[in-house]
């Protein structure tokens, strides 16, 4: 799928939903984390080993105690972190735009944990000052409109408590978008590059903006929309690259 420049929301959210909903079906595991062996056991695996490096690692260095706290996963999909949550919180919320993904994640009757399927650009159906804690991993960088996802951030502040935090990953490329296709700055650690001798060159690529490979966003354009939030912005890590982390708390 494609987008046009500046696609009415709601028409992109018809799109987004379809398309995940149709990779739910055909493969959901696949689709989530594509570099895992399609094993089930193997992809509970990578859920918990990504949950203790990009979650457990920032709650302990924050402070942060899950015990009788709410946490909110944007882009569940069918739980595979979403367990690890409900080990450690009172009660976790998996959300995702797939109604699809939601009823495999339902099926699988996680204890302390309820799914809902979000709006596709905001937290609808997450009440106000209702969470303590907002993550998200592998989910913004396939949404194809930047203003979707700035919305998000603004929602973020609207549904964490005062003192709550969060921690949201995305691709933080440097981009110039040209009607429907993207030009995007990246270096490149190829193993052919070092073969010839050759380590992290820049390059330019173009590619089409979709559900798949969305729209990059830059850490200034989030610090803004954190504000309009409420929010604070307390780290940026990977900035200018397709793992960028935006850390920060609820005022």
């Amino acid at each position: 799928m494609s987008v046009k420049p500046q696609m009415d929301p709601v028409a992109l959210v018809g799109v987004m939903r379809d398309e995940w909903d149709a990779r739910a079906r055909q493969d959901a595991r696949y689709f989530i984390c594509t570099d895992l062996p399609r094993d089930e056991q193997a992809f509970l695996a990578s859920g918990r080993d990504d949950y203790r490096h990009h979650v457990g690692s920032f709650m302990q260095a924050s402070r942060f105690d899950a015990a009788g706290k709410t946490a909110l996963e944007i882009g569940c999909g069918i739980g595979r972190m979403t367990r690890c949550f409900a080990e450690e919180f009172a009660e976790v919320i998996g959300l995702d735009i797939s109604a699809e993904m939601i009823a495999r994640a339902r099926a699988a009757d996680i204890p302390r944990a309820r799914f809902v399927v979000g709006g596709g650009s905001d937290l609808a159906g997450i009440a106000s000052a209702a969470v303590d804690f907002v993550f998200s991993y592998i989910v913004f960088q396939h949404i194809p409109e930047q203003a979707v996802i700035l919305r998000y951030f603004e929602e973020i502040g609207r549904v964490l408590r005062p003192g709550g935090l969060f921690r949201i990953h995305m691709n933080g490329l440097p981009q110039v978008r040209v009607g429907r296709l993207l030009l995007e700055g990246y270096i490149s650690d190829s193993p052919k590059l070092r073969v010839l001798g050759l380590r992290k060159l820049p390059f330019v690529r173009r590619r089409r903006l979709g559900t798949w490979l969305g729209h990059p966003i830059s850490a200034p354009a989030i610090r803004r929309a954190c504000r309009r939030g409420g929010l604070t912005v307390t780290r940026v890590t990977g900035r200018w690259t397709v793992n960028q982390w935006i850390e920060g708390r609820k005022d």
